[in-house]
């Protein structure tokens, strides 16, 4: 009898030739070999078709699409097929390091109230060579759930998530959001059970030119500003359209352009303490200690920037 596969690795491919065979390489020689590789050509017009079929793995799923449909509908029909006990993303510019599916599977294995994982990596360019690292907060569930709120401090290249729960929540990447789905995913997984980082270095992820956070960064950020917004609206926080404005403006770490605005904006985050004690979204140590946080960074821009 066929043991049941562990863990279901996703990777979307597009455009990703140059690349492609390192990613697949990393997976095969991993430590923890009870895994699928569920590969999707995302219409790619470059040679990744030609690479990706040099590798005859039996535990390598091949989905080739004729059009390009999207990373994220990519991600979905991955999920779709996949039969693992956890999901894990792979993208097909990066290099998993052999320990990595190991380190996340034990994890998942020791913590059953832990739905989902993130972790730690090194930054490579173009050439494979080290330029710096992806850090992300090794903090408590209820302390990274209010992190969010200003950015995606989960790494999704480093995801991995139980498939139970995905199936339990019907859980997909929203395809409206056609950049920073990853962080409305991640966000909604912390709605539901808790998400952690582990301090563990995991993948090589490549920095370059053809990624769409290099290539499209202003509508990233207008997706990204949704969002946030979102995030607000699902645990029924109000706000006027000049607080949502102003709310923005604190979580992007943006200027401030006048002393006033500054007041409002602490006036914004008071109110938002207030609501949150009748609603119980958020930890409010947590909630108090970010805005606490980012109420400095708006000060020190005003004292910076020298505005009057």
């Amino acid at each position: 009898m066929k043991p049941k596969t562990l863990i279901s690795v996703i990777m979307p491919c597009y455009n990703a030739g140059k690349y492609v065979g390192g990613a697949i390489e990393s997976i095969l020689g991993q430590s923890l070999q009870n895994f699928e590789l569920i590969i999707i050509n995302d219409g790619s017009k470059d040679n990744s078709h030609q690479e990706i079929f040099r590798y005859k793995d039996n535990r390598i799923k091949y989905i080739p699409f004729s059009k390009n449909i999207g990373n994220y509908p990519a991600r979905n029909a991955g999920i779709s097929i996949a039969e693992g006990k956890y999901i894990c993303v792979m993208d097909a510019d990066d290099i998993a390091y052999e320990n990595r599916l190991q380190l996340q599977y034990d994890y998942l294995e020791s913590n059953p109230r832990t739905g989902a994982i993130g972790g730690q990596g090194k930054i490579i360019n173009n050439n494979g060579e080290l330029t710096g690292k992806l850090t992300n907060p090794v903090v408590p569930f209820r302390q990274l759930q209010v992190l969010l709120l200003m950015n995606n401090f989960v790494a999704h290249p480093t995801f991995m998530i139980r498939a139970s729960l995905v199936r339990k929540y019907q859980l997909r990447y929203d395809e409206n959001y056609f950049y920073a789905s990853d962080f409305d995913f991640i966000s909604r997984c912390c709605t539901l059970f808790p998400v952690q980082n582990i301090d563990h270095e995991l993948i090589q992820y490549r920095h370059h030119s053809q990624q769409i956070s290099s290539k499209h960064h202003a509508m990233q950020v207008e997706y990204a500003d949704r969002i946030r917004l979102s995030q607000l609206k699902f645990h029924n926080f109000e706000l006027s359209n000049e607080e949502k404005r102003i709310y923005l403006q604190l979580m992007k770490r943006m200027a401030f352009s006048s002393k006033e605005e500054l007041t409002e904006g602490l006036n914004l985050l008071n109110k938002l303490m207030k609501q949150n004690l009748r609603l119980r979204a958020f930890n409010q140590k947590f909630l108090f200690g970010f805005f606490d946080y980012v109420l400095a960074i708006a000060q020190e821009k005003m004292i910076v920037g020298n505005v009057s």
